[in-house]
């Protein structure tokens, strides 16, 4: 069967449509601010001559929805609004000016998971196979175009369009409530092809589905895709729902700092909720995934991408060789949580006084207050105990600020009195020496007057530690030395070793202050 033209349907569906229009109240809060020029008016449905100075083209006083858009983009601007029908549409609407284009709805009632592919304003493609129906850009290379979008309406491709809404290096556009489904490549795509950014776009409320026939099964539901002179950056899809087959709900390529509230896609085939590509010259990084359910694949030299909430049911997550991807995800049945690595902002690392080892002199493992264990090192002798840590995974590149040692006595001491501490610290990298210079800090500590007591004491640092490095750390009561004037047995429970990260340490950025901790 031969699809109508638009001519053939403007004669047949302008009772219709007239018939259907939105009451003047529904209407008006429909355009939002658009909506309150009218009612100033009192215009409720303007005809094309008074369209320019109210800014509102009304789809019913033109020929076609392309006529009433390129009426509107030869006005610099405005809202287009596409009444309740259905719509052919056989040509590329280029629109070079900050056009939003308002429709009565995409919503059906119907007993299919995945709708019907009809809404109550609806654009079908009768035009060449793979073109766009909707390309937003600037007239002038190089410039934004800022403004504008699409909202409330559904798109059928009829298995012959290629993209159903495009903009290249657009910011500031919103896509609210749009159903797309049986194009070839995808339905939304913002890319950076007019040699500028695209940034700062919403994409809310999209539902896209694949249809049933090979023509269709590769495409994908949006593709973020920069290129080598700017990249897609700092878009805000809030929800994303549908159908692909052997494509992607959401492709990210050469994109980076995306944020994704909630995305949910069922993926056949071979297809995937979320695929993190490499791109020519650059990659998908830095992008955030809020909530999200479906398949997960990321490319070779994908980093920096981070899936805050993955639920196991119906999804998995691959990747390739190379590929580094930040997640955390829920087991649907046991409710358990996994997650990836990441680095501390701030650390303490406590270790018993089991934990040390006996380093010779006078030390020795023994019992404080008859129950906590702990190792004792009497008076008048050298008494020294130390640790080595292989390393710790969730330390970076940061400082040892502090050590804090846990002690206690079982017997009172002379007020006035102390214990002489010498502390000695020194990190080191794989295959090489200690390295200098070795932290050399001694101490005096007050001796308590009370007996079976427990107390701390905070020794400075200020010990380097990079990535991956081992520690080494002793202790040492000087009880032969003058300093040390206590005359009872110091009983070492336990040390804290306190760690302050660097940071991130990419250019330009700045410091990061470590907060006081909770607890």
């Amino acid at each position: 069967m031969n699809k109508p033209t638009n001519d053939d349907l403007h004669g047949e569906q302008q009772d219709e449509r007239r018939d259907h229009l939105l009451s003047r109240r529904r209407f008006i809060a429909s355009l939002g601010a658009a909506g309150v020029a009218i009612a100033a008016s009192g215009t409720l449905f303007p005809k094309a001559a008074e369209a320019s100075s109210i800014d509102v083209f009304h789809v019913s006083d033109y020929p076609s929805v392309e006529a009433a858009v390129a009426a509107a983009n030869a006005a610099g601007g405005g809202t287009v609004y596409i009444p309740p029908g259905t719509y052919w549409i056989s040509s590329t609407m280029h629109i070079s000016s900050p056009i939003y284009i308002v429709g009565a709805g995409n919503g059906n009632d119907t007993s299919n998971t995945n709708g019907s592919g009809f809404g109550v304003t609806t654009l079908r493609w009768s035009g060449s196979s793979g073109a766009t129906m909707f390309y937003f850009k600037s007239a002038t290379t190089s410039h934004y175009l800022f403004g504008g979008g699409i909202e409330r309406l559904a798109i059928r491709g009829d298995n012959a369009l290629g993209t159903a809404i495009r903009g290249s290096s657009v910011g500031l556009m919103r896509f609210a409530t749009i159903e797309v489904r049986d194009v070839l490549q995808q339905g939304i795509l913002l890319d950076a092809d007019n040699g500028v950014l695209t940034q700062f776009n919403t994409i809310e409320d999209y539902s896209y589905v694949y249809g049933a026939t090979p023509p269709v099964e590769n495409a994908n539901g949006i593709v973020l895709r920069g290129n080598t002179s700017a990249g897609v950056t700092q878009n805000h899809i809030i929800s994303v729902k549908g159908l692909v087959h052997n494509g992607s709900m959401l492709r990210i390529e050469w994109s980076d700092n995306n944020v994704v509230e909630k995305l949910f896609g069922v993926a056949s085939g071979s297809g995937t909720t979320l695929y993190l590509a490499n791109g020519v010259g650059g990659h998908a990084t830095y992008n955030y995934i809020q909530y999200m359910v479906g398949k997960v694949h990321a490319e070779s030299n994908t980093s920096g991408n981070r899936i805050a909430h993955l639920i196991s049911e119906g999804s998995n997550l691959s990747a390739d060789p190379g590929a580094q991807l930040h997640y955390e995800v829920e087991d649907y049945v046991r409710a358990a949580l996994y997650t990836t690595h990441k680095f501390a902002m701030s650390d303490t690392l406590s270790l018993s006084a089991g934990s040390l080892t006996l380093m010779g002199g006078g030390a020795a493992h023994g019992i404080s207050a008859l129950q906590w264990p702990c190792i004792a090192m009497p008076d008048g002798v050298f008494s020294k105990a130390g640790v080595v840590i292989p390393s710790v995974n969730t330390w970076d590149n940061g400082t040892i600020t502090t050590l804090t040692v846990r002690f206690s006595t079982d017997s009172a001491s002379t007020a006035g009195k102390s214990f002489r501490l010498r502390v000695r610290a020194s990190s080191y990298g794989a295959g090489s020496g200690i390295a200098t210079p070795e932290k050399d800090v001694s101490a005096l500590i007050a001796a308590p007057v009370s007996s079976y007591s427990y107390h701390s004491y905070d020794i400075p640092l200020a010990l380097s530690y990079q990535m991956n490095d081992g520690v080494f750390i002793s202790l040492e009561r000087e009880g032969a030395h003058s300093g040390d004037t206590a005359s009872v047995e110091w009983k070492l429970l336990g040390v804290d070793i306190h760690y302050v990260s660097a940071g991130p340490y990419s250019p330009g950025s700045g410091t990061y202050a470590v907060t006081k901790p909770y607890i």
